[in-house]
């Protein structure tokens, strides 16, 4: 889970918690992106191959773009955090525990909107990359799903000009951050950065909500009326947690991925219908696509974020501190 800062940060300290945010973000992404790759690729309908790819540097196709979104997710974290407390506190300026838990919704649900065409970006790499692998075409045809006179209409005059421009793309795939960025643009527009937008905020949410109820819930069953939990008992709570997260919001998780990749509104057209095809033709077994790499990206993330962090907040008072010239 990420790093969660205290309420009501000193002015003085927002700069050195905002810098030392990015930089967990950027530590925390590298360390883990091998894991993502595997995730979202077993999301796919390439997926297949996404654990034996021949060349290890594919695992971080599309880190740049994930780590770009999780720095300025990061970086505003703290900001909007310490702006959402200051808004729910009281006539008293204190801010009470459910008043942190909305102020915590509230920022999880706005950071995660910078982090939306970046997970597009890192998709559309790792379809293409993996395609690449298989030596088979990237994309399915733009209009092969068409079941009206109707819909076919509305098809022909969206997306005629744009079949062309998707067709040089299967020749010439996007692997790499720039690339990928024009032909998102040139294949689907501003649009298509922002596909799974309202489903990445839910996940989002539903991560909090499931992880906090799930420590809670078990911190207390362990321990109910004593704060004094050994720090192996509290890591073992952490996972237990991560479990929990992953095993309820998975589902949500891979309909994300589907819908966010480069075909996504040719194959699905909206996310009921990825739900249904995807019941149908892989079964439900589909919906936990990719839980072991993340359970191992969840369960690892919030401590390299953590390390990282605090070890930047102490670099960074350090130097703060230093006199020059004395």
């Amino acid at each position: 889970m990420d790093y969660v800062p205290p309420d009501n940060l000193p002015e003085s300290n927002l700069l050195t918690a905002m810098i030392a945010g990015s930089v967990a973000a950027c530590a925390q992404t590298a360390i883990t992106y091998p894991f993502e790759f595997v995730k979202t690729g077993s999301q796919l309908h390439v997926g297949t191959f996404a654990s034996r790819m021949k060349h290890p540097s594919s695992y971080f196709k599309g880190c740049k773009a994930l780590m770009i979104g999780n720095t300025l997710k990061a970086s505003s974290r703290f900001f909007i955090f310490n702006s959402a407390s200051k808004f729910m506190a009281n006539e008293n300026g204190k801010t009470t525990a459910p008043r942190v838990v909305v102020a915590g919704l509230m920022t999880g649900a706005i950071e995660t909107l910078w982090v939306i065409p970046f997970e597009n970006i890192k998709t559309t790499i790792i379809q293409n990359t993996l395609e690449l692998e298989k030596g088979k075409p990237v994309s399915k045809e733009p209009t092969r799903i068409v079941n009206s006179v109707k819909s076919e209409t509305k098809v022909v005059r969206t997306t005629k000009s744009p079949t062309a421009t998707q067709q040089s793309f299967l020749k010439t795939p996007s692997t790499t951050f720039t690339l990928a960025i024009k032909e998102i643009y040139s294949t689907n527009g501003i649009r298509g950065f922002l596909q799974g937008s309202g489903l990445t905020v839910f996940r989002q949410m539903a991560n909090s909500m499931v992880w906090f109820s799930s420590y809670n819930f078990i911190k207390q069953g362990i321990s109910p009326n004593s704060t004094d939990i050994s720090d192996v008992t509290m890591l073992g709570i952490g996972m237990l947690s991560s479990m929990s997260v992953v095993a309820i919001t998975q589902p949500i998780d891979v309909v994300k991925t589907r819908m966010q990749s480069k075909d996504a509104k040719q194959v699905y057209r909206d996310w009921m219908t990825c739900v249904v095809r995807t019941s149908f033709n892989e079964g439900i077994s589909k919906f936990w696509a990719g839980w072991l790499p993340r359970l191992i990206k969840v369960s690892s993330s919030g401590n390299i974020t953590l390390v990282t962090y605090q070890l930047m907040e102490y670099l960074l008072n350090n130097s703060m501190n230093e006199q020059i010239f004395t």
